[in-house]
């Protein structure tokens, strides 16, 4: 190869490779912007809801989050106790779990139902309550039997009432009823009050918990 083709062919390397950066480096704002443009584009998912939740099913759902406190335990002593209140379904439905991966763990489901809020209470009895609160007054929601599964007849022992208290952002109080023969029950279950989890000490609450 002569001094002038080696040369020519230097220019056309060099010239190439200015090209090809050049090409690139006005592509590479493109496919940014397309790319921003593509995710401004997406539209967030739609809710599947037929219709929005009450105004007493958003103060409910506020509870949402981690609680602790004590409640008696059968010995009469005070035992530790763990609430999580979890929503699912389009968060129209408020799912509260007490003793949380224990065996004696135990599940409600809390969701609207025409003029008020329906409960259903899977109790270690292994019967299945429904009870119903109707509006909510002084902070309270005051839920009442309504029916329930697995149950021969309202004389068999059974959770028959519950009146759920929102003192105010960061405690809740709550007071169980129990019926067996058709009308309440000789011994009763205190009302207990339980207090919000912060965040950061959710972990080491429910290590503490477990241990228990």
């Amino acid at each position: 190869m002569t001094r002038s083709c080696f040369n020519l062919f230097v220019i056309a390397c060099v010239f190439g490779m200015a090209l090809f950066t050049a090409l690139a480096a006005d592509d590479k704002p493109k496919a940014k912007s397309e790319k921003v443009a593509k995710s401004e584009g997406k539209e967030k998912p739609k809710s599947m809801l037929l219709k929005p939740v009450s105004k007493d099913f958003q103060q409910l759902r506020k509870i949402a989050g981690l609680w602790k406190g004590q409640m008696p335990g059968h010995d009469g002593k005070p035992m530790e106790l763990l609430v999580e209140y979890k929503l699912t379904s389009s968060k129209s439905v408020l799912v509260e779990r007490y003793h949380k991966g224990s065996p004696m763990e135990m599940m409600s489901m809390y969701h609207d139902d025409g003029d008020g809020i329906m409960m259903t209470h899977y109790c270690g009895l292994g019967n299945q309550p429904r009870m119903k609160a109707r509006g909510l007054k002084d902070g309270a929601f005051e839920f009442k039997f309504v029916d329930g599964t697995n149950m021969k007849s309202t004389n068999e022992m059974h959770m028959g009432g519950m009146k759920l208290t929102i003192v105010d952002k960061d405690r809740i109080r709550h007071h169980w009823t129990l019926f067996q023969g058709g009308k309440k029950a000789e011994m009763q279950m205190p009302a207990f009050e339980l207090t919000r989890v912060k965040k950061q000490k959710r972990a080491k609450a429910a290590d503490s918990a477990k241990e228990k």
